[in-house]
């Protein structure tokens, strides 16, 4: 299975981080595997679900780029032809609920839907939003489901080392 992390980071909920106290994961995770594969075989998660961007027509090269991976380095798509519809460009991110800005990069040329089309409020020119909502496909059987992030965490003892908390592994 190949999830490629793009983005994480772990933020207070409240200032400065304490240990104990609760934190915020952020997380972009990209599945790199083929498309038939990913269409059929999903992770499960109670904590980030799959979002598929997709942008159709005839092109060499299709980015994404927007606050999942906050702005940074853009994600490629994956190129599709399909006899039925033509070329098309997907990728399937997974990510924690919330609002994300994004726009597509068409062989370097940046491309926003007018019918959705806003200023980014992370002051990054123009961007459409997408709303991730918890999925109700992923409370389902839970003996069914896969675990696709495991937590280790560790304590800092000494300057460079750090001692493995045992038994704790949720967020």
């Amino acid at each position: 299975r190949s999830l490629w992390p793009h983005h994480i980071s772990v933020e207070p909920t409240g200032q400065p981080l304490v240990e104990g106290e609760t934190v915020t994961l952020h997380v972009c995770l990209q599945d790199m595997r083929e498309l038939k594969v990913r269409k059929k075989n999903i992770f499960f998660s109670t904590y980030i679900f799959p979002v598929a961007f997709k942008v159709s027509g005839e092109a060499s090269e299709v980015f994404v780029v927007g606050s999942m991976n906050k702005w940074k380095q853009p994600i490629p798509l994956q190129r599709c032809d399909d006899p039925e519809t033509g070329v098309y460009f997907q990728t399937t991110l997974y990510l924690p609920a919330g609002d994300y800005e994004y726009r597509y990069l068409v062989d370097g040329v940046e491309k926003v839907s007018d019918h959705n089309k806003m200023a980014s409020k992370f002051s990054e020119g123009m961007c459409n939003v997408y709303k991730v909502v918890p999925s109700s496909i992923a409370h389902s059987d839970d003996e069914a489901q896969e675990t696709i992030l495991h937590i280790r965490w560790h304590r800092s003892t000494e300057p460079n080392r750090f001692d493995l908390i045992h038994d704790e592994n949720k967020l």
